[in-house]
C-alpha cells in the first residue's frame, strides 16, 4: 500500500481538508502497514534503531531478505542476501568485536576452498593412513582439502637387500724384493791320507784251494779338515730423502727430482697433502707418461716404479717393498718423479721416500 497523507485544506479552517474521522483512518492504515511488515500485525517483533539497505524487498515477522521479494533460505535464518554483498569492514560470526576480516567462533563448514593455503596457520590435519608395503603403490586417493596436511603414514617394511656385487679383479702382485748377497764360502779342508792296503794272502796250489789269505788291517784314517772362514755377513739401512714443489694450484703439477740411489728397495711415500705421486727410472719414461691420467694403468716396461694418490697428509706403505733403480746412461744417484696437487687449494706439496740403498 502507498502512504496514505492527510489532507489539511487549502487554507487553515476554510473545511477542504479531511475530516478528523478521514485522518485517523489514514494515520491507522499507515500504522497497520508497519507492524505487518516490522511485526505480527500488533506487536513490533524486531527492534530496529536504524535500517538503510539499497533493494530492501520484505521485512517481516521472520529474515530480512535483500535483493529478492522471495525467501531463498529457513525461516530460523535471520539474514538472506540474494547477489553479492560488500562489507567494508571486518565480520565477526559468534565474535562482537572481530580483530580479522572474517572473525568465526564456531566450526567452519566449506565443500572446497580455492588457493593454496601458503599463509594458514595453527591448523591440525587429521592423521594418516599406515603406509602401504614399500614398491606396491596403492591407487591416488582423492585430494584432501589444500594447505591440510595429514600426519606421516607408517613407514613401510624395508624391502629385500640387492644381491652382493661381483667381486673386483685381484691387483698386480709387487715385484719380488731383492735376495741379500750370499757371504764367501769358506776353503774346503785338505782330505785325509788313504790308508795302506793289506798284504794279499798266498795262493794254495791247485785243485786244493789254499786257505783264505789273513785280510790286511785298515788303514789309518786321515785327520779331517780345517772348516772355512764365515763369509763376512752385511748389514743395510734404511734412508729418508725430501724434496718440495712450489706452490702448485689445485691440480697443477711438477717434475722433481730426488738424490739417491742408483738402485734401491722402496718402503714408504709420505705427502703432505692430497696429491698424485709417481716415480720413474729416468725422466724420458716421465716425459712420456705426461698424458697419462690417474684412473689408467702405466704399461709394463714404461719405466714406472711405483705411484700413490693420497688425500691429504699420508704415509702410503709400499707392501711388499718395491725394487727400483736408475736407468740413465752412464747410471747417476737420480730418482725422478712427478708431483699433482689434488687439494682443493694452492700449496706446496712435501715428499718423503723412505728406502734401503741396494747399490754403491
Amino acid at each position: 500500500m502507498a502512504k496514505l497523507g492527510i489532507f489539511t485544506g487549502t487554507s487553515p479552517n476554510d473545511s477542504s481538508g479531511d475530516t478528523l474521522s478521514q485522518g485517523a483512518i489514514k494515520i491507522n492504515s499507515n500504522f497497520d502497514e508497519i507492524y505487518n511488515a516490522i511485526g505480527d500485525g500488533t506487536n513490533i517483533t524486531n527492534s530496529l534503531s536504524y535500517i538503510n539497505v539499497s533493494g530492501l524487498s520484505t521485512f517481516t515477522n521472520g529474515p530480512v531478505l535483500i535483493g529478492s521479494g522471495s525467501s531463498t533460505g529457513t525461516a530460523s535464518q535471520r539474514l538472506q542476501v540474494t547477489g553479492g554483498a560488500y562489507v567494508s569492514g571486518s565480520v565477526g560470526i559468534g565474535s562482537r568485536t572481530p580483530t580479522s576480516t572474517l572473525d568465526v567462533i564456531g566450526t567452519v563448514k566449506a565443500t572446497a576452498f580455492v588457493g593454496d593455503g601458503s599463509l594458514l596457520t595453527g591448523i591440525t590435519g587429521g592423521s594418516g593412513g599406515s603406509q602401504g608395503l614399500q614398491g606396491l603403490q596403492g591407487s591416488q586417493g582423492s585430494q584432501g582439502i589444500q594447505g591440510l596436511q595429514g600426519n606421516q603414514g607408517t613407514q613401510g617394511s624395508q624391502g629385500t637387500q640387492g644381491t652382493q656385487g661381483r667381486q673386483g679383479t685381484q691387483g698386480r702382485q709387487g715385484t719380488q724384493g731383492v735376495q741379500g748377497l750370499q757371504g764367501t764360502e769358506g776353503t774346503q779342508g785338505t782330505q785325509g791320507i788313504q790308508g795302506i792296503q793289506g798284504l794279499q794272502g798266498i795262493q794254495g796250489t791247485q785243485g786244493i784251494q789254499g786257505t783264505q789269505g789273513i785280510q790286511g788291517t785298515q788303514g789309518i784314517q786321515g785327520t779331517q779338515g780345517i772348516q772355512g772362514i764365515q763369509g763376512t755377513s752385511v748389514v743395510l739401512s734404511r734412508n729418508t730423502i725430501t724434496r718440495t714443489t712450489s706452490i702448485l694450484t689445485s691440480g697443477g703439477s711438477e717434475n722433481i727430482t730426488f738424490d739417491g740411489f742408483k738402485s734401491y728397495l722402496l718402503l714408504k711415500i709420505q705427502t703432505s697433502d692430497a696429491s698424485w705421486i709417481t716415480l720413474y727410472t729416468d725422466s724420458t719414461s716421465r716425459t712420456s707418461d705426461s698424458s697419462r691420467n690417474e684412473l689408467t694403468d702405466p704399461l709394463p716396461g714404461s719405466g714406472v716404479i711405483a705411484e700413490t694418490i693420497t688425500t691429504g697428509a699420508a704415509i702410503q706403505l709400499i707392501t711388499p717393498g718395491t725394487l727400483g733403480y736408475n736407468n740413465d746412461n752412464p747410471v747417476t744417484t737420480n730418482i725422478y718423479a712427478k708431483v699433482v696437487n689434488k687439494s682443493v687449494s694452492s700449496t706446496a706439496i712435501t715428499v718423503t721416500l723412505t728406502l734401503v740403498q741396494m747399490e754403491s
